[in-house]
């Protein structure tokens, strides 16, 4: 009795999955149709199952061995107006549009699938009624009518303009942030509205993406309002073109980014200002050592000069080099609190002034451990005596143990030492100084900084300034 309900419907499935052409079967039987189908995948065997008059063609859009786009054209070629539905699992507007175009009668995505039924339906009773060009241009007319009215809510200045940078087209938000009405904004060139440099950095932008074809993403320029203020614009634009694919003009997001730049500029000045604060606060730990031992305050500066071209050297970041420099500055502050005449004794120190001197370390950093530098400082001073093989002072550390930073003053604070007068010697010279990292390189000094070092003296002639 069921069977006698249904409706006949001859169809040709283009599907190179059985499982898929027998649901859609069954959703079609649940719609009321008993369906007699030919499964095709290829060319050859669509062709052949054209001549058994089919009612409706349901096919696969991703079908792998046989393009829907040929298959629209073969209906077109013989005159047909057999309804044709397309499956997808997903598919742009603009695909969906010159598939209607080319003879489509319906789409349906694969998880609305229960809509089969109804398509079937409609597109049988249509019969070509409706022509798939009249249903491409009513999905265009949607689509636009969507692309428009995002177009207009957004809070971002749409734009778009010709090749000689003049709009074309834009949204009510970017009248907003230019400050013109429409009619005196529509056709304006960038000339008109920024200084001479910006404009001449635009013209360097769009000619770059002309060339290239290619969107450029995220660029600042500042605009002149129609009431004269000033403001200052993100930009991110790419290319646009016609349908042979030339490049027309250019489309662009514009966001006004005034307060943020405004923001962005005091917090540069007031960490500018904390720099200089903490480089003061250096200058003057420095001037207190070099009150009481003005060859200590020196070696010191020396330190800074040859520290900073060996991170330099192994390409440590400005900030980084900057904080190595600063640390190096004050790395024997502690030698305050050693005694003048042990400082400048010209003759050998005793094991009990030598366990006095090896106290600056550790005095170093009690004194600057509290200033809140950006930086490791205190750490570093602690750590520029610690040796590789655990020999170094105070703490005995190893290789991990120690920062980084530390492992190049140690490298620059041994240099110096050896190559400089000292009040119990003289000095002996650099080449003693590069043999001694040559040879304990990877024992006592990082090798990294060891052989940067030694680079800079036998490549670079560095030599001491200061």
């Amino acid at each position: 009795m069921e069977t006698e309900s249904l409706t006949n419907l001859r169809a040709i499935i283009i599907e190179d999955n059985p499982v898929d052409t027998e649901m859609f079967g069954s959703i079609l039987r649940t719609a009321g149709y008993e369906v007699l189908w030919d499964r095709v995948a290829t060319e050859s065997e669509y062709v052949s199952s054209l001549k058994h008059s089919p009612d409706i063609v349901i096919a696969d859009y991703s079908s792998p061995r046989f393009d829907v786009s040929r298959a629209l054209q073969i209906l077109k070629e013989k005159g047909s107006d057999i309804p044709f539905i397309m499956v997808t699992g997903t598919i742009c507007e603009t695909t969906a549009i010159d598939c209607m175009q080319k003879g489509a009668s319906d789409y349906l995505f694969r998880d609305r699938l229960t809509r089969l039924g109804h398509s079937v339906a409609q597109a049988l009773s249509n019969n070509g009624a409706v022509s798939g060009r009249e249903r491409a241009d009513e999905i265009l007319k949607r689509s636009e009518e969507r692309y428009k009215n995002i177009i207009d809510t957004i809070h971002e200045g749409y734009f778009e303009v010709n090749l000689a940078g003049n709009f074309t087209f834009f949204n009510d938000s970017l009248c907003r942030i230019f400050g013109y009405p429409r009619h005196e904004l529509m056709g304006m060139n960038n000339r008109d509205y920024t200084t001479p440099k910006t404009a001449k950095k635009i013209f360097t932008i769009y000619n770059e993406m002309y060339r290239k074809g290619t969107g450029c993403e995220f660029y600042d320029y500042d605009i002149i309002k129609k009431d004269g203020s000033r403001s200052v614009l993100e930009i991110s634009t790419s290319p646009s073109r016609d349908t042979s694919g030339a490049i027309v003009g250019f489309q662009g997001i514009a966001r006004d980014v005034t307060k943020h730049r405004r923001v962005e500029e005091e917090l540069q000045k007031s960490l500018s200002r904390l720099q200089k604060t903490l480089e003061d606060t250096i200058d003057a730990l420095g001037f207190a050592l070099q009150t009481k031992d003005p060859f200590t305050a020196g070696h010191q500066r020396r330190v800074a000069e040859l520290s900073s071209r060996i991170a330099e050297k192994m390409n440590y970041d400005r900030n980084a080099i900057r904080g190595i420099h600063l640390a190096a500055l004050v790395h024997d502050i502690g030698k305050i609190h050693v005694p003048t005449e042990i400082l400048s004794k010209p003759g050998e120190l005793t094991d009990v002034e030598f366990v006095l001197i090896k106290t600056h370390s550790q005095a170093g950093y009690d004194i600057i451990k509290s200033i809140a530098f950006p930086w490791p400082i205190a750490t570093i001073v602690l750590q520029h005596h610690e040796r590789l093989d655990g020999s170094g002072y105070p703490q005995g550390l190893t290789e991990d143990e120690i920062l980084k930073e530390a492992k190049i003053m140690a490298v620059a604070d041994v240099v110096e030492s050896i190559s400089s007068h000292r009040p119990y010697r003289p000095a002996l010279g650099i080449d003693v100084a590069l043999d001694e990292l040559s040879s304990k390189k990877g024992i006592l000094y990082d090798p990294e900084a060891a052989e940067a070092c030694i680079k800079l003296f036998e490549e670079d002639s560095f030599r001491f300034t200061s």
